[in-house]
C-alpha cells in the first residue's frame, strides 16, 4: 500500500501536506510552490496544470484561452462540460487533472507511491458535489479515504497546537470560490463541531469579477475605449475567454498587492479577436477603490457568522478565536471587518493558505494509523443543512401537497441516521417517488432537489394502507445513503439515482481514468520529445564532425519514431542516452 496525503483542493489555488514526526507539513510541488495553481490548459498535445497553465492565461491569445479552464470548483457535482483540445470534459475530470499532477509531485518529493488521499470540501457542498470530488480522485487514481469540510480540517491543524485548552473557536473561511463559516469546541482531544453554514458561490473570484467590471467601466469612461464584445452579465461572454483570462490574471496580481499596498498599478496589453485593434490599460487602483466594491460581499458574510452563532447558541462574546482560512482573508478589509464585529483583535496563527491542508493531513495520519489518537484531536462533524422528501400533508390545518419532511435536521453529528415513515396516497398503488431534498423550508420548491428515486413491488391495497420506511444515513464524509423498505413484506430497495446527482459508476471510472492516463502520456511524450530535439538540434549546429553529426541524426530519427507511436519509455532511455553522448564529446572524448 502506497502513502496517503492530506489534499486541499481549492477553487484558486490547491495544496497538499502529509504528517512527518507527529507533525503536519506542507508539500512542495515540482516547480518548489507550497501551492499550486488549479489552472489546467492544454495546447498543441501538452497538457500543463498550475504555475505553467496560469502563466498562459496572460498571453490573451485566443487558441490558448479556448483550452484552458480554471474555478473549475464551483462547478463540481454539475452537468457543466469543458472543452480541452476539441474534447469535452466535465469538472470530475478537470478536477482529476489537478489531483493526478499533485499526486506526481507528491511521488517525487516522497520518493514512493502516494495511493490515497483525504480531500477537503467546503462545509456546505451537497451530496452531488462530495460524490464528484471522491470520483475525481479515483480517475486521478486516488483511493479516496475521506472527504473532510475544510474548516474542520483547519480546526484540527490549528487544535494541534493549541489542544492544551478549551476553546470556543469560529473558523471564517473566505477562499478564492467558496465561503464557510464554522463554530467549534475543542476540548479534551476533542473538536466538536456546533454548526456550519456558508455560500458555495462567494469568494476571491467574485472580487476578481468586481475589478474587472470595474476596469472595464473606468477605462471606457477615460479613453472611449469599450473593451466588451458584447453586452452581458457574464464576464466571460461579454469580454470573451482571451480577454477575460487576461484581465482576471493581471487583477487578481493587483488585488494581491493592495493586500500590502494602498495602490496598485494595472498595466495590460492587449489586441482585439481580428487583431485590428490594440488596447493599452495604465490604469492605478486605491485599495479605497477595491474595498467600496467588495465590502457588500464582506458584509454579507456577517450574515452567515450569525446564523452559525444562533445554530451553535453561542453569542460572539464567547468566542476565544477567530480562525482564518482561505487566501481571500488576507484582504485587510476582512480583518477590519472581523475586528469591529467581534470587538478583539482577529489572530493569524496558522497560514491560511495552508492550514486545510495540513488539517486533511492530520486526518489522513489518523485514518493511516501514523498519527496516535492521543496526539491529535478528533472531529465530530455536523451536517450543515436539512435533509428530507416531498410529501402530502396537513400544513397549518390544510392539505398541501409539495410540503418538506425533514428526516435528519441540520447541525446533527455525524454519522447519523434519520428515519420517516410515508403511506400511499391512492387505492391499488404499487409504487413511490421518493425525492430527496436539502434546505430549511417548509415547502421543498424552495430547497434544494438531490436525488429521486422509485420504490416499486408495493402490494396493492386502499390509500394509506402500504407505504415505506424511508432511512437516511449519513457517513463520515457527509455522503447519503439511502433505504426504502417496504413495511408490509420488509421488502428493501437499492434505489435508483434519476436526476442531478452526479455518480460515476466502476466502469466509468475506469474508463476516465484510462482516457485521462492517455492524455497525461501523450502530453508527456510531447514535452519530452520536444526537449530531446531541441538540444539535439543546437548540438548538430555546434559540431562539424560528420561522424558526431550523423549520431545525433539517429538520435532525432528514434525520437521522432517514439513519439509518432507515443512511447514515453523509449524517450526517457533516449535522453538518457543522448544525454551520456553529448557529455563525451563536449568533453572531447
Amino acid at each position: 500500500m502506497g502513502r496517503i496525503i492530506g489534499i486541499d483542493l481549492g477553487t484558486t489555488n490547491s495544496a497538499m501536506a502529509i504528517v512527518k514526526n507527529g507533525k503536519p507539513e506542507i508539500l512542495v510541488n515540482a516547480n518548489g510552490s507550497r501551492t499550486t495553481p488549479s489552472v489546467v490548459a492544454l495546447y498543441n498535445n501538452q497538457i500543463e496544470v498550475g504555475e505553467e497553465a496560469k502563466e498562459l492565461m496572460k498571453s490573451g491569445s485566443k487558441e490558448y484561452a479556448d483550452g484552458l479552464v480554471h474555478s473549475v470548483k464551483r462547478k463540481m457535482g454539475t452537468d457543466e462540460r469543458y472543452n480541452l483540445g476539441g474534447k469535452e470534459y466535465t469538472p470530475q475530470q478537470i478536477s482529476a487533472i489537478i489531483l493526478k499532477k499533485l499526486k506526481a509531485d507528491a511521488e517525487k518529493i516522497l520518493g514512493e507511491p502516494v495511493t490515497e488521499a483525504v480531500i477537503s470540501v467546503p462545509a456546505y457542498f451537497n451530496d452531488a458535489e462530495r460524490q464528484a470530488t471522491k470520483d475525481a480522485g479515483a480517475i486521478a487514481g486516488l483511493k479516496v479515504e475521506k472527504i473532510i469540510n475544510e474548516p474542520t480540517a483547519a480546526a484540527l491543524a490549528y487544535g494541534l497546537e493549541h489542544s492544551a485548552q478549551e476553546q470556543k473557536v469560529l473558523v471564517y473561511d473566505l477562499g478564492g470560490g467558496t465561503f464557510d463559516v464554522t463554530v467549534l469546541h475543542l476540548y479534551e482531544g476533542i473538536a466538536e463541531v456546533k454548526a456550519s453554514t456558508g455560500d458555495k458561490h462567494l469568494g476571491g473570484d467574485d472580487f476578481d469579477n468586481e475589478l474587472i467590471r470595474y476596469i472595464v467601466h473606468r477605462f471606457k469612461t477615460e479613453t472611449g475605449q469599450d473593451l466588451r464584445l458584447k453586452e452581458s452579465d457574464d464576464l466571460v461572454e461579454m469580454l470573451g475567454h482571451a480577454r477575460y483570462n487576461l484581465l482576471k490574471y493581471e487583477l487578481e496580481n493587483a488585488k494581491k498587492k493592495l493586500s500590502f499596498s494602498n495602490r496598485s498599478q494595472v498595466f495590460v496589453s492587449m489586441t482585439s479577436d481580428n487583431k485590428m485593434e490594440h488596447y493599452i490599460l495604465d490604469l492605478e487602483v486605491t485599495r479605497t477603490e477595491f474595498e467600496e466594491l467588495i465590502k457588500d460581499y464582506i458584509k454579507r458574510t456577517g450574515v452567515y457568522i450569525d446564523q452559525a452563532l444562533e445554530a451553535a447558541k453561542w453569542t460572539k462574546d464567547e468566542i476565544d478565536v477567530v480562525l482564518l482560512v482561505g487566501g481571500s482573508t488576507r484582504i485587510p478589509l476582512v480583518e477590519k471587518f472581523l475586528e469591529g464585529k467581534f470587538g478583539k483583535k482577529i489572530r493569524r496563527d496558522i497560514n491560511p493558505d495552508e492550514a486545510v491542508a495540513l488539517g486533511a493531513a492530520i486526518d489522513a495520519a489518523l485514518n493511516e494509523g501514523t498519527l496516535d489518537e492521543n496526539e491529535s484531536l478528533i472531529a465530530m462533524d455536523i451536517t450543515p443543512y436539512t435533509w428530507g422528501t416531498v410529501c402530502v400533508t396537513k400544513y397549518k390545518g390544510i392539505l398541501r401537497d409539495g410540503v418538506f419532511a425533514r428526516i435528519i435536521n441540520a447541525q446533527t453529528k455525524i454519522p447519523c441516521t434519520g428515519r420517516g415513515t410515508f403511506y400511499t396516497l391512492h387505492d391499488n398503488q404499487t409504487e413511490i417517488d421518493v425525492s430527496i431534498y436539502i434546505g430549511e423550508s417548509d415547502f421543498v420548491y424552495e430547497n434544494t432537489k438531490i436525488k429521486e428515486f422509485y420504490v416499486t413491488g408495493i402490494p396493492p391495497a386502499p390509500a394509506g394502507k402500504e407505504g415505506i420506511n424511508l432511512e437516511y444515513t449519513i457517513d463520515v464524509n457527509g455522503t447519503l445513503t439511502a433505504t426504502a423498505t417496504i413495511l408490509s413484506t420488509g421488502q428493501q430497495h437499492q434505489v435508483m439515482v434519476k436526476s442531478s446527482e452526479i455518480r460515476l459508476s466502476e466502469e466509468e471510472v475506469q474508463t476516465f481514468q484510462k482516457g485521462l492516463n492517455t492524455l497525461w502520456q501523450e502530453s508527456e511524450c510531447t514535452k519530452q520529445a520536444w526537449v530531446l530535439k531541441e538540444l539535439i538540434n543546437k548540438k548538430m549546429q555546434q559540431y562539424d564532425d560528420p561522424a558526431i553529426r550523423q549520431r545525433l541524426g539517429e538520435y532525432l530519427k528514434r525520437v521522432q519514431d517514439a513519439e509518432q507511436v507515443q512511447d514515453l519509455d523509449e524517450l526517457r532511455t533516449i535522453d538518457e542516452e543522448v544525454t551520456n553522448y553529448i557529455f563525451q564529446i563536449d568533453l572531447g572524448f
